[in-house]
């Protein structure tokens, strides 16, 4: 999270919660935040139409049945929690699946499906279903206009706890899901948000007003624009000249500076001006394609600046190229960029031959401006990296996605953690104040969980709650952090929830990779899912590092290790008392929560 000015809010008990939407929306829109804290790849709404289109690979036999199982699963979990299609359809997930038998009575055996969601009956039973969802749920807008209702009520009846925020949560990141998934750009969306509410121009003071004029930025009715960029080189220009609807012209006026001797212009229709620039790149990118082809250079054109103009208004946009997919990720400083270096050098001897693979594979996905090529080259890295047992009675992908999910749940607390850490010093000044040395804890990370979990910094909280009144975003991720992290059960589960959310999207990621191999098409949130496998590779590459750098001999035993500590995590979350409850946090918080593999 990001530090704000608040010199246009009045901050009140009336706008408190509308500021908690805008932040959650600004965190999940801001390039280098936390992978999880990321947009959604998908709703309830937009995993319909991933089944639906999956159903027709499959009967196209470009995809596998089996991917029906983790599919289906996962439509079952999101329509629970999806607060939007429990208010449409009800609280009864079979009820959606409910058929006549033979003899006209609606069969209510629910066994078949559940057991076996990839046989042919099944999947014929689904894909009905699904359709009538996304057609139902498109007539008159009903999911997104309940759902812009359901975020008006909740936050005009907002009380500050941790329910009420879990809600409007979930429900900001459902409308962002959304909006991506029909065509409004992440881009689009921060800048309207910083414009409005973080750029001091505007006061905030009604909150019916501003929840209007939010919602009213969307209405997805398409607009011309003329989209322009710099040329610099001759042979450019040439070629686009070629192309009708493409004009080329002199840089008469010194647009984007005096090294463009010429400018390229293209009208676009698109719901707003990041998205057209996008498009208009992608044509003028298709016209040097050709020429690539049929010349075999390798010249590319590329723009970082472009010129947007609203041709019904006349605005114009002045737009840079938003970062590159993999560079949206927080960076080292240099000390720690050399040390990692030598830390990867020193891993040679033991696995050279796969490291080195690797880090040329995520090499070529960084110089790589295909985001198909990107994603075929850093799941590359996966399979080099995570060793397959052939023999094994588990196919391929379940064993890469055990193995992967291990390694990503081993750090997943301490990275929340981590990320906790950071937000509250860029928004507190005085915020290692109440990480004293008086607080339990060998270190910030130890110090932060002991404030959060232990009764006896009860106090210590509630001050530091106080000091970071202006963001809600934060309070209410201590409290529930709080109140997840202190119960040995309550860990225990969201280790197990983010498992299952990993294991979908690893799945995910496997399917849009088979695609690509296969007919060289992929899903249209594949910009997403490259954000999160890379995060994933990062990650792989990290532990196998510090494993191999302590001393472990090769893959196998690290994975063996990992597989270890998580097992004995799981004991320690399962252990009673004599009443059979969970066992009360003692001096083992830290065990607790972080897990055996926490290694400082």
């Amino acid at each position: 999270m990001k530090a704000d000015s608040f010199e246009k809010w009045d901050i009140n008990s009336s706008t408190m919660p509308f500021l908690f939407f805008v932040q959650s929306m600004e965190e999940m829109l801001f390039h280098y935040g936390h992978d999880s804290y990321k947009v959604p790849t998908l709703n309830f709404h937009y995993l319909c139409v991933e089944i639906y289109n999956s159903i027709q690979k499959m009967e196209q036999e470009i995809m596998d049945k089996g991917n029906m199982r983790p599919l289906y699963d996962e439509l079952k979990e999101m329509y629970l929690n999806d607060y939007i299609a429990r208010k449409l359809y009800g609280t009864n997930f079979q009820e959606l699946f409910f058929m006549k038998d033979d003899k006209g009575d609606y069969s209510r055996d629910f066994s078949k499906l559940q057991k076996d969601p990839g046989s042919d009956i099944s999947i014929k039973r689904i894909k009905r279903t699904v359709r009538f969802l996304i057609d139902d749920m498109m007539i008159q807008d009903k999911y997104f206009e309940t759902l812009k209702t359901e975020i008006k009520e909740c936050i005009n009846n907002f009380e500050f706890n941790v329910q009420n925020c879990q809600k409007l949560s979930a429900l900001s990141r459902v409308l962002l899901t959304e909006l991506i998934n029909r065509g409004y750009s992440q881009e689009y969306i921060y800048s309207q948000i910083k414009e409005r509410y973080y750029s001091g121009k505007h006061e905030i003071k009604d909150v019916s007003t501003e929840i209007t004029y939010f919602l009213n930025l969307f209405d997805f009715q398409m607009k011309k624009y003329k989209v322009t960029f710099p040329v610099k080189k001759r042979d450019a220009k040439k070629l686009l000249e070629l192309f009708e609807n493409i004009e080329v012209s002199e840089n008469k006026n010194g647009l984007f500076g005096n090294s463009s001797p010429w400018i390229v212009g293209i009208e676009i229709e698109s719901l707003e001006p990041e998205d057209a620039r996008r498009k208009a790149h992608a044509v003028i990118s298709l016209c040097v394609s050709l020429k690539q082809y049929n010349s075999h250079t390798n010249k590319t054109f590329y723009a970082n600046q472009a010129i947007v103009k609203d041709l019904e208004t006349g605005k114009d946009y002045y737009l840079k190229k938003p970062a590159l997919l993999l560079l949206r990720e927080r960076g080292k400083t240099e000390q720690q960029t050399y040390a990692r270096i030598a830390e990867i050098i020193n891993s040679f001897p033991v696995i050279g031959d796969k490291m080195i693979n690797a880090i040329n594979l995520h090499t070529s996905a960084m110089e790589d401006q295909n985001v198909s090529n990107q994603l075929l080259n850093l799941w590359t890295i996966i399979e080099v990296l995570i060793e397959v047992d052939k023999k094994n009675s588990y196919v391929k992908i379940t064993q890469i996605s055990n193995a992967l999910t291990t390694v990503l749940n081993a750090s997943y607390i301490k990275s929340l953690i981590e990320q906790l850490l950071f937000d509250l010093k860029h928004c507190c000044c005085e915020f290692n104040d109440y990480l004293s040395e008086e607080v339990k804890g060998k270190n910030e990370i130890e110090k932060m969980i002991a404030l959060l979990v232990l009764p006896e910094y009860a106090q210590n909280k509630q001050e530091l709650e106080a000091a970071i009144y202006n963001y809600p975003l934060l309070r209410y991720r201590i409290e529930h952090y709080a109140e997840q992290f202190s119960d040995r059960s309550k860990v225990k589960n969201v280790l197990e929830k983010h498992r299952k959310r990993l294991e979908w999207q690893i799945m995910r990621i496997y399917r849009n990779r088979n695609m690509i191999v296969h007919d060289g098409s992929h899903f249209p949130y594949i910009d997403l899912i490259v954000q999160n496998l890379h995060f994933y590779v990062d990650n792989l590459i990290d532990t196998i590092i510090f494993y191999i750098g302590k001393g472990y001999s090769s893959l196998e035993v690290v994975y063996s290790l990992l597989s270890h500590y998580e097992f004995e995590h799981q004991l320690l979350l399962e252990k009673k008392d004599n009443n059979k409850k969970p066992l009360q946090l003692g001096d083992d918080f830290n065990s607790v929560v972080l897990g055996f593999s926490y290694i400082e």
